[in-house]
């Protein structure tokens, strides 16, 4: 078996030949205008002892008692929003249209949703 080395132009074929992705990359998704979105936990008898960790693309982003709430920007697009409490977890796809004022509700059940301020 002859081993070829590799030349400026077989690294460059094999460059044309990857894969490019289509999803929009973190630098070009800070660019864009910020929608700002408020979160606020439901209380609920059942799992008032435990914190509500949320998580935004698998980043922990804040942690929530019952009635609390947080408010941060992100820019429009698609996200994986997750929140824990003890050892119950739950996570959605939630996509965010246009740079605007949403509410994320988020409540026992696995209840994750965005809607409007």
């Amino acid at each position: 078996m002859r081993v070829m080395p590799l030349t400026l132009v077989s690294i460059s074929t094999l460059a044309l030949l990857m894969p490019t992705g289509c999803s929009t990359s973190a630098a070009s998704k800070a660019s864009l205008p910020q929608a700002q979105i408020s979160v606020y936990r439901e209380p609920s008898p059942r799992d008032g002892l435990f914190p509500m960790v949320l998580a935004v693309d698998g980043q922990p982003i804040v942690r929530l008692g019952p009635r609390e709430g947080y408010r941060f920007e992100l820019p429009p697009g698609d996200y994986t929003f997750a929140y824990e409490m003890g050892v119950y977890s739950c996570s959605e796809l939630v996509s965010i249209p246009t740079a605007g004022t949403y509410r994320l509700r988020l409540a026992q059940g696995c209840i994750i949703e965005l809607g409007p301020e």
